[in-house]
């Protein structure tokens, strides 16, 4: 199965306002330093700031005139590199809409640009301050699809400054590690957060099953400290039901947006979801350059929301299968073809 390529960098010192300890070049291990030189030669201005004692550093740098930021742990690796307020950068239609929607009343602080090895923007990251002092951090992908959302209230504090770095399956406690598979069996981990605050460390988890997407926040112990999900939910009530979404019989509405915002999809399936045998809503699962996107609308075909899932490697039979049960045991066998 393909890794899940998710990584984060230090959100929750933006949202804490935090000033984590900058420290000397010449104290920063070789092996962090030389990775950021090596991958910008170019860069000056270097200045490092220690995330977690000897594990995680953020490296600040410019290159020209442009400001830029990587995260870089104690192998050398570089997790996260980001531009940093780009001059021109414009956020996706959909993650404007969902600011706009959610935070109507909010001031957009800063949009940063997350790029990969080739410099090419993979996502962005966005600081939005409402009217009541909450500072949000936002991650979206390049199609505008919120990955991540981490707010703080507006309360003051005089508690110590907070860190935050992405974290693998493997670098997960056992105690939550078990929580996860007593709840959910086999899942899969979409994404990780740890964040560090007076010494202590909260797990921010997200995971996926079948057509379901659940978010966590446990503290080192597994004890679980806050929890949603999202989607085709197993305990629905008795009178929703669903049926399966032909690609003809996909409302106008939510054709239109798909064209618009994916320049190529493939529609995998979907389901219209009844109450009372009334239509409440579509979900539409189209996969574009091999990732799946969940795509619900609303009665009318009014675009809701997106969740994301990477796809597996192609089985030898082309043909995955994918079962959605309510609690009325209606069973619907999701066949995602290989495109």
């Amino acid at each position: 199965m393909k890794k899940i390529a998710a990584v984060f960098f230090s959100l929750v010192c933006l949202i804490s306002s935090c000033n984590v300890k900058e420290v000397s070049t010449e104290t920063v291990p070789q092996t962090v330093s030389s990775a950021v030189r090596k991958a910008y030669p170019e860069a000056t201005d270097l200045k490092f700031t220690e995330l977690e004692a000897n594990k995680i550093w953020v490296s600040e740098f410019v290159i020209k005139i442009q400001k830029m930021s990587a995260v870089v742990n104690n192998t050398g690796q570089i997790t996260e590199t980001y531009n940093v307020a780009r001059v021109g950068t414009v956020l996706p239609e959909s993650a404007q809409k969902f600011i706009t929607t959610n935070y109507p009343d909010a001031k957009i602080v800063s949009i940063d640009e997350q790029i990969n090895d080739q410099k090419k923007v993979i996502g962005y990251k966005v600081l939005i301050k409402t009217k009541e002092g909450k500072e949000v951090v936002m991650l979206f992908d390049t199609t505008g699809s919120l990955t991540l959302l981490i707010a703080k209230d507006g309360t003051p504090s005089t508690k110590p400054e907070s860190n935050t770095y992405a974290i693998e399956p493997k670098d997960l406690p056992e105690a939550i590690k078990k929580v996860l598979t007593e709840k959910h069996g086999e899942y899969k981990f979409i994404k990780g957060v740890v964040m560090v605050e007076n010494g202590k460390k909260t797990y921010h988890v997200v995971v996926s099953k079948e057509m379901v997407i659940y978010e966590y926040t446990f503290d080192e112990t597994g004890a679980i400290l806050k929890s949603s999900s999202s989607g085709i939910k197993a305990d629905a009530p008795n009178k929703v039901t669903q049926k399966e979404l032909g690609k003809n019989d996909i409302p106008g509405k939510s054709k239109e947006y798909l064209d618009k915002t994916y320049k190529s999809w493939d529609y995998m399936k979907g389901l219209v979801f009844y109450e009372n045998d009334k239509v409440t809503g579509y979900l539409a699962v189209v996969k574009v350059e091999g990732k799946l996107y969940y795509v619900y609308f609303d009665a009318t075909g009014g675009y809701l929301k997106t969740t994301t899932e990477t796809t597996v490697e192609t089985p030898k039979p082309t043909v995955q299968e994918k079962a959605i049960e309510t609690k009325a045991g209606f069973k619907l066998q999701m066949q995602l073809l290989d495109g």
